[in-house]
């Protein structure tokens, strides 16, 4: 992916795959891998240490007894954040190392803390995905999986960042294409939930009119075969010829909502078109991953200007969409604030 950073959307917060040093992302806290002493030798947390300094270090290790699949909080030294959470991935004294029931142990651990600490804004490195010697293909299913289904159930984190670096290492370079497909994969289908809720109440909406429209109906129904698609998916994975109807779906399901019932509040309203116009990033940002990759396979050069074309024209339509959900976001806001005054 050329770009450092997407945005993808679920349940109203986003789930950003960044490319850049975790520690220089703007965060209320951030996620380092360690044994059970923390001794912040290595990968991340070395550079955690080295970066927030050796308090840190020092604050963390006053936790003792640790074992593998614990997380413990320690202040952020000198870092531009509150937190720093250490996942026990390895315990060298009984010779174990990360395993599936760790990991999400560790994810449950780190999303809870979260919760409880009121944490707007956390960046997690590729947990499990270095010197744990876990199966980088299972880290990615697991951590992905883990997010996607706490935001959608959950409004408390405005944003998680996953926090990957460009590496010329071919396996590294495999876990960066792992993530990103599965960060808009589960995205989606969490996402999805909520558009399927939409569905139901236009479809029941149009049911109650004195004449039922059966080819609105139709396209309902249709919207509901291709989301089932997604979740029936082989492998997680989106693909690119399915989103330009999925997109259309979304604006039907759009202009649907604003028809068939006139007398919603206008909160109500902004709040099915933040749901609409998030999942339709999803679906852009998706499409602009697989032209990207098409794009690389070119290595530079004789890339067709089809290619180029549509890489554009999405690009031009994610900055649309971005705009509107600022928009929808601002004026939502307000209304809120207004209600709250009253």
């Amino acid at each position: 992916m050329e770009h450092n950073k997407a945005t993808y959307y679920i349940g109203g917060s986003k789930f950003n795959l960044i490319y850049d040093d975790i520690t220089q992302v703007p965060s209320d806290a951030i996620v380092s891998s360690d044994d059970e002493m923390i001794t912040m030798g290595g990968g991340v947390s070395a550079t955690i240490r080295r970066n927030g300094g050796p308090y840190i270090q020092e604050d963390a290790q006053k936790h003792t007894d640790l074992s593998l699949g614990d997380v413990v909080v320690s202040s952020a030294g000198t870092l531009q954040m509150k937190y720093v959470f250490h996942a026990i991935t390895i315990n060298y004294q009984k010779e174990e190392f990360l395993d599936e029931e760790a990991l999400k142990s560790i994810m449950d651990n780190v999303l809870s803390l979260s919760k409880a600490l009121k944490i707007k804004r956390i960046s997690l490195p590729a947990i499990g995905t270095g010197a744990a010697r876990f199966s980088f293909t299972e880290a990615v299913k697991i951590i992905t999986q883990s997010i996607a289904s706490f935001l959608q159930q959950n409004e408390c984190i405005e944003a998680f960042n996953l926090c990957l670096l460009k590496d010329d290492d071919v396996t590294k370079e495999k876990v960066n294409e792992l993530f990103e497909e599965s960060v808009s994969y589960f995205s989606i289908s969490q996402q999805n939930n909520t558009i399927k809720n939409l569905l139901v109440e236009a479809n029941e909406s149009l049911k109650v009119q004195e004449k039922v429209d059966v080819a609105l109906v139709k396209k309902l129904e249709d919207g509901f075969a291709r989301i089932d698609e997604i979740e029936q998916a082989k492998g997680n994975v989106i693909l690119p010829n399915s989103i330009p109807n999925l997109l259309e779906d979304l604006g039907f399901l759009h202009e649907l909502l604003h028809s068939v019932n006139t007398n919603k509040h206008r909160i109500e309203q902004l709040k099915e078109d933040k749901n609409v116009l998030e999942q339709k990033m999803n679906y852009q940002r998706t499409a602009l991953r697989h032209y990207e990759l098409e794009k690389a396979k070119y290595g530079g050069e004789m890339v067709p200007f089809r290619l180029l074309m549509q890489i554009e024209d999405v690009e031009k339509e994610i900055d649309m969409t971005e705009k509107s959900i600022n928009e929808n976001n601002e004026e939502l806001k307000s209304y809120i604030e207004v209600a709250r005054l009253k």
